[in-house]
């Protein structure tokens, strides 16, 4: 649904009611199509009106799919972003967005345990349900960046590695400046190896409490 909402953002139109009602799989060629620009041709409509007394400001949307600055009547590019997003956690989920509880700090919504998705993927995801929209992805192109990203991560992991010298490495750490030294990507790589650290080392612990468990299993 990206490259649709895509083109429909480099039209500037900000379509502000994606939901799951609003996308069908057209029969005919089995792709995925936006639908209901019916707050669009609304906008249009006051906008060729030649009075702005009939200007509207009632809210457009659906609660729980809309982001702050929707609700606030300053919808963004940004804001489409922020409903797909929560079009993915009921996607995945099955829960409406009202279901999930919230950080009662940030607004945000609390879905991590709920959705079974890869480590980059999360924080992909994470970045579009950010309440404020400066937090957000901007455009749908930096989404499609990030995605375009994960089947590769592996690979990078292994290979995207930032050496600097070991004496540099080490008056950086001391001085709490490690991460300067390191570029986006190796960033990103440097967390992957340091998730997979993590997994292997809780496999290896159970592993020993399963063995234990057998021998003293053996010996009564």
């Amino acid at each position: 649904i990206l490259p649709i909402l895509g083109y429909v953002h480099r039209h500037n139109v900000i379509h502000r009611d994606i939901k799951p009602p609003n996308i069908i799989r057209c029969q005919d060629h089995n792709r995925l199509v936006l639908i209901d620009f019916g707050a669009v041709k609304d906008q249009i409509a006051q906008l060729d009106d030649a009075s702005t007394e009939h200007l509207s400001t009632q809210f457009v949307g659906t609660v729980g799919f809309a982001p702050p600055e929707q609700l606030a009547l300053r919808p963004t590019f940004s804001s489409d972003i922020y409903s797909i997003g929560v079009t993915c956690l009921y996607l995945l989920t099955g829960k409406p967005p009202l279901e999930f509880d919230y950080d009662v700090e940030t607004g945000e919504i609390k879905w991590q345990e709920d959705a079974p998705v890869s480590h980059y993927f999360r924080t992909v995801l994470a970045k579009m349900l950010k309440m404020s929209a400066s937090d957000r992805y901007q455009t749908v192109e930096e989404v499609q960046r990030a995605l375009a990203l994960e089947p590769h991560l592996s690979d990078l992991a292994e290979c995207m590695n930032s050496k600097p010298l070991q004496q540099d490495a080490e008056d950086a750490e001391s001085e709490g400046l490690t991460e300067a030294y390191l570029s986006p990507m190796a960033r990103e790589a440097r967390a992957i190896r340091h998730w997979r650290q993590r997994t292997e080392k809780r496999q290896n612990h159970r592993n020993i409490h399963t063995n234990r468990a057998l021998v003293n299993s053996y010996r009564q």
